[in-house]
């Protein structure tokens, strides 16, 4: 595909026709394929803007991973098939007739969403009706192209919506801008809900789209359609009359310059993204992990930041500076020493927004910090900061790894290692001599482990969480086994009504043990635990869903948390919005005495598990004017 961007056009043609041959093969191999393709090819074609080829391969997926729930949607759909067109003509008629009064040229469509498309809003907004929700069909009108000046004109389109918006009332909140902010596939339309298009019904909402003829074509075949520009000159479009395309104030030389300079870059971007792929199949072997790199880096929503001079990198939602350097170069990545963002000073693991300007600060004798790989969000930047302390000698990673191991230590309000390493006499109940403290802290230097991830592995969740009583030291050093803290941390868990059966939790809907849980019998890895209203769940077989039941709770254990702060109005409410999110309650807070131009705030919380207590202190790190937040004992 990355040697051959037609190939792609090639390939997703293809899997669409497999989809539609799916009864022939056996039911294992229709599921591996369904899921395949639900997961990767409709992903690609939505990501290349073929909205036509996506929509159509996931109903296909649907239908076949979740047949019942497909069928109750399909019949559904069907039985408001006729009330559905009636109010789609008038919606057309009154459209029509809006428009032409005020010398609008415009042809107008309705369509009904995707079966698929109406599962998800289902899901959303959890309702089990079609009728529940109005948003199942949209209308759309289509306005010519027109270009002044050798450049694409698009003030017509806001003028139409301008009067559908003096005719009819619209709703609050449901206007999208995406012709002067596309998708990040190049999708270009404004949307907008109505009240009063309906002959009878005047309070049904009725979804608006408004385009002009190339963009309705982008919208339908994506990419494909750069290829599709002659026939569309000669033909017309999506059921526009030839004469709209007579109407445009323009010559045929003049158009073909205008669409080759507008789909021109849209073809390069989506080139450059196909090869991000390919990067990415190279570069890893694991299944597991080729996903996972996949859903966070290209299938994710994604943000537009840009350099000072004006050059546009695409990056996953929640990128960071160091994410945005290490797309502008791996040098300037590995010299990175802190950012602007719009003129202002922000954080290293800030998380970028969309259309902000990026100036990324750099020092010559600067090099990457084994702390990035806490925050940044690309494999590319992950894998840059591996690199580099993969290649850094050992008697560095060391020193690195022993003074970032004692940076979470003091964070945690522990004392910081000696020089026997002696805090590390004993990971996962095993004895490690001193060689292996070593090694282990030169994997921590290089980045191979985060030192969160080693200290769960050498204290008990009551040591890290309440502090290591002095007595006791000498008695976990000696033990013979100690308790992995996974198992420390988890309740008795009911799976079917049994306890003890082998399970694990799933990244897909970040479950916990305080959430309503089912769970999914795999094939050879034990059960895997989902929240209830995973939307995963739509897709498999309801025979291998099985209840599970958590036994108890989870202890929770006050925690004193302080943090040192810079004066400045609003800090209180920003530190407590933390807490809120992180879903911890206070139990108590307390302002400390000044110390030197530091604020000292102290706070009481309930912690369940060590992961939430290291979380929260990084975010609390984050907030604008705090200098520190670490655990008291």
């Amino acid at each position: 595909m990355a040697k051959d961007f037609r190939v792609v056009l090639l390939k997703l043609c293809d899997r669409l026709h497999n989809m539609r041959t799916l009864e022939f093969i056996k039911p294992e191999k229709r599921l591996r394929i369904a899921h395949e393709t639900l997961n990767v090819y409709a992903p690609i074609a939505g990501r290349l803007g073929i909205y036509r080829l996506k929509s159509q391969l996931e109903d296909l997926c649907f239908k076949n991973l979740n047949p019942e729930v497909y069928e109750d949607i399909h019949s559904q759909l069907m039985k408001t098939e006729k009330w559905r067109e009636q109010y789609i003509e008038n919606a057309k008629k009154v459209l029509n007739e809006t428009l032409a009064k005020e010398g609008i040229l415009a042809v107008v469509d309705g369509r009904a969403k995707s079966t698929y498309s109406i599962h998800r809003k289902l899901q959303k907004k959890g309702k089990d009706s079609v009728d529940e929700i109005f948003d199942i069909f949209a209308m759309r009108v289509i306005l010519p192209d027109i270009y002044k000046y050798g450049k694409e004109y698009t003030g017509h389109i806001y003028t139409t919506l301008g009067i559908l918006h003096n005719c009819f009332t619209p709703l609050a909140n449901r206007f999208k801008d995406y012709v002067a902010v596309p998708k990040i596939n190049g999708y270009r339309s404004l949307h907008t809900t109505v009240m009063g298009l309906g002959q009878k019904d005047h309070m049904q909402p009725t979804e608006v789209q408004i385009r002009t003829s190339e963009m309705h074509n982008y919208a339908e075949f994506g990419v494909a359609s750069h290829w599709m520009y002659e026939e569309e000159k000669s033909v017309g479009f999506g059921g526009m009359a030839c004469d709209l395309k007579k109407a445009q104030d323009k010559t045929p030389a003049t158009l073909e310059q205008a669409v080759a300079s507008t789909s021109a870059p849209l073809l390069k971007q989506h080139k450059d993204w196909i090869l991000k792929l390919e990067k990415i199949q190279k570069n890893i072997k694991n299944n597991s992990e080729l996903m996972e790199n996949l859903s966070v880096d290209l299938f994710n929503d994604r943000i537009f930041v840009m350099t000072p001079r004006g050059d546009v990198k695409d990056l996953p939602i929640g990128a960071s500076p160091v994410d945005f350097a290490y797309a502008v170069h791996t040098d300037v990545g590995n010299m990175c020493v802190g950012a602007k963002v719009n003129g202002n000073i922000v954080p290293i693991n800030y998380a970028l927004k969309n259309g902000e300007v990026v100036d990324i600060i750099t020092r010559k004798n600067a090099a990457p910090s084994q702390y990035w790989l806490s925050f940044v969000r690309t494999a590319h930047a992950r894998n840059r900061v591996r690199a580099w302390f993969r290649n850094l000698d050992g008697d560095k990673n060391l020193k690195d790894g022993k003074r970032l191991l004692n940076e979470k230590l003091q964070q945690l309000g522990k004392p910081p290692l000696d020089d026997s390493l002696g805090a590390l006499r004993v990971m996962d109940g095993k004895k490690l001599s001193l060689k292996d403290r070593q090694d282990l802290l030169k994997d921590i230097g290089k980045g191979a482990f985060l030192p969160c991830t080693v200290l769960k592995r050498v204290f008990t969740l009551e040591e890290l969480l309440i502090g290591r009583r002095h007595e006791k030291k000498m008695e976990v050093a000696t033990q013979p086994k100690k308790i992995p803290v996974e198992e420390k941390e988890k309740p008795e868990v009911y799976i079917g009504g049994e306890p003890n059966m082998p399970y694990n939790f799933v990244r897909c809907c970040d479950a916990s043990f305080k959430d309503e849980l089912v769970g999914y019998v795999t094939r050879g890895r034990g059960i895997s635990i989902h929240k209830k209203d995973c939307p995963v769940l739509q897709n498999m077989k309801d025979a291998r869903l099985i209840p599970v039941r958590v036994a108890g709770g989870i202890k929770k254990y006050p925690i004193s948390i302080r943090v040192e702060v810079e004066d400045r109005v609003g800090i209180i409410r920003d530190i407590s919005s933390i807490f809120v999110e992180s879903k911890i309650n206070i139990i108590d807070f307390s302002q400390g005495e000044k110390e030197m131009e530091n604020s000292i705030l102290n706070f009481i919380v309930e912690i369940e598990y060590f992961d939430q207590l290291d979380s929260v202190l990084s975010n609390l790190e984050k907030v604008q004017s705090v200098r520190r937040a670490v655990k008291l004992n």
